[in-house]
């Protein structure tokens, strides 16, 4: 894929977030939710990480079109990483996200998170 045909598939990607959450300052940004426990947040950033270290720009806490609330969009990929804290790996199979989900168990350690998303 040339240059302009990746942008092109990058904006495709993006353009499934909705526009208040895509803004260049919410790319490569870790958003922190309250509601959720700090396991769970601490696995997240670990995800953002490790997508940065990698070479992907992503969006945490994005908002697809429909909605619905993803905790990491691998933007380059077009994958979304769910982090399962109190929720079973069957409720995140029901969100019905535009993308595939790569699920992540909060409190795992970066090797095996690394291991699972890169």
């Amino acid at each position: 894929m040339n240059k302009i045909e990746t942008y092109k598939q990058y904006r495709a990607n993006l353009n499934q977030i909705q526009g208040g959450n895509r803004c260049g300052s919410h790319v490569n940004c870790v958003r922190i939710n309250v509601h959720n426990t700090f396991q769970h947040e601490l696995t997240k950033f670990i995800c953002a990480w490790i997508l940065l270290k990698g070479g992907y720009d992503f969006i945490t806490e994005g908002v697809w079109l429909d909605g619905k609330r993803t905790d990491c969009f691998d933007i380059q990929r077009n994958i979304c990483l769910e982090v399962l804290c109190s929720e079973k790996e069957s409720d995140c199979d029901l969100k019905g996200y535009p993308v595939p989900i790569i699920k992540i168990k909060a409190g795992m350690s970066y090797e095996e998170i690394k291991k699972m998303i890169l």
